[in-house]
């Protein structure tokens, strides 16, 4: 077809002055041929074309796909970031309620320690005080007679007085500290 649409017969020109139909067939014709041509060069264009848009399209996928996965493992990672944070502040809220419990501990032991030497001064207070009540009423009626009777005598014959009360006492049954002192009476008695 090459042949006769380039020969001299198959001219344009000529061809209209013969007929105008014979004309456009051969324009035509010639359209054809020229899209035939161009087809060949094209449809290969068009199927790589085609491929490559596939080829984009997967691409497109994967990369979406892959994305995804990113934007997933991201969120995982903030969690696991935030959890360990949380473990952190935690951790080390433990440790500050340890070290308060350790600071309280020694001084509970300090304490116990101190209460624990106390115990014996209080127990021997106790016990003298006991004493001191079941003597008070005694102790009170000898230092009464000091003070009524015997200011302006001797410690001798203060003591021998001291000494006959006492024994006075202990026939109505009423108990007295054999050492009673009026400084000792009066100065613990004031806390009763």
């Amino acid at each position: 077809m090459k042949k006769v649409i380039e020969s001299e017969a198959y001219d344009a020109q000529l061809l209209e002055r013969a007929s105008k139909a014979a004309a456009g067939i051969a324009d035509w014709s010639k359209a054809i041929i020229q899209f035939h041509d161009a087809l060949k060069v094209v449809k290969p264009r068009q199927a790589q074309l085609a491929d490559a848009k596939a080829k984009s399209k997967r691409a497109q996928e994967a990369w979406d796909k892959a994305l995804g996965t990113l934007d997933e493992v991201q969120k995982n990672l903030l969690a696991q970031v935030n959890e360990l944070k949380r473990v952190k502040d935690e951790e080390a809220a433990l440790r500050k309620q340890r070290e308060q419990c350790e600071f309280s501990l020694s001084v509970a032991e300090a304490l116990i320690v101190g209460l624990a030497d106390e115990k014996i001064s209080w127990e021997d207070d106790l016990a003298a005080q006991k004493i001191n009540n079941e003597n008070l009423v005694g102790d009170i009626i000898i230092c009464s007679g000091f003070i009524a009777y015997l200011g302006v005598f001797l410690g001798d014959y203060r003591d021998e007085c001291k000494g006959n009360w006492t024994k006075m006492l202990k026939k109505y049954n009423i108990k007295s500290n054999p050492k009673v002192d009026l400084v000792t009476v009066l100065g613990n008695q004031v806390k009763i």
